[in-house]
């Protein structure tokens, strides 16, 4: 990577599953449910708007309601995709993209907009100084990706899903070592990791269906 290419500015791409089908492993209501996955967007793109290094933000949607609600977030650019594979909805995303450019997962309600700032840094810092085409932040149990990071479009091949970590490191891609304090490993997939958080819109409504539970066991319902 050039000086030139290292001082300009990312564009980030978060693909955003249907809430309406969205996070089907958490025990909920299906309105709950939706309730649930549209805050984690929301938070995740609202962090994402407040990254310094990021000029281009991508919201990738599978539908116009989801759309209009991540469009409220200042600077979102949104765009639909026929696709209900993330990978290939990362793909849309990549069309007409040039420069630097990275994926972030729509379900990490805890990060910030300097998780996010750190972890693109440790991308540039790392292409400095070895030669590989994409940069990638496992999660915290070191099986899946969180951000995955390229030199350019035609240097990111998404590969999430099972042990998608290990298939991103073995398409070439550097391993980023993301302090565990930075929340951009933190993805929610399960109730656990949900109850974690405690901020942004996803906390407020964390307390609110654990108050509605524990209401409605008091009340034997």
């Amino acid at each position: 990577m050039t000086p030139e290419q290292a001082g300009t500015g990312w564009t980030l791409i978060v693909p955003v599953k249907a809430t309406s089908r969205g996070k089907s492993r958490i025990a909920l209501a299906p309105a709950d449910r939706r309730r649930v996955a549209r805050a984690l967007a929301l938070d995740t793109v609202t962090a994402a708007a407040a990254a310094r290094t990021v000029t281009t933000l991508v919201v990738i949607v599978e539908n116009e309601p989801d759309g209009a609600l991540l469009s409220q977030v200042a600077g979102v650019r949104v765009r639909l995709t026929a696709a209900t594979s993330l990978n290939e909805a990362i793909t849309d995303g990549l069309d007409g993209v040039s420069g630097l450019v990275a994926v972030l997962p729509g379900d990490l309600p805890g990060v910030r907009g300097s998780d996010i700032d750190a972890a693109l840094a440790l991308a540039v810092a790392g292409w400095a100084s070895e030669s590989a085409p994409m940069a990638v932040v496992a999660d915290r149990q070191g099986v899946g990706s969180t951000l995955l990071a390229g030199v350019d479009p035609a240097s990111l091949r998404p590969r999430y899903g099972p042990d998608s970590y290990r298939r991103h490191l073995a398409a070439g891609a550097l391993a980023l070592e993301v302090p565990p304090d930075n929340w951009i490993r933190r993805d929610v997939d399960t109730a656990e990791d949900l109850a974690e958080i405690t901020t942004g819109r996803t906390g407020v409504l964390v307390a609110e269906l654990s108050m509605s539970a524990r209401a409605c066991v008091e009340q034997a319902c």
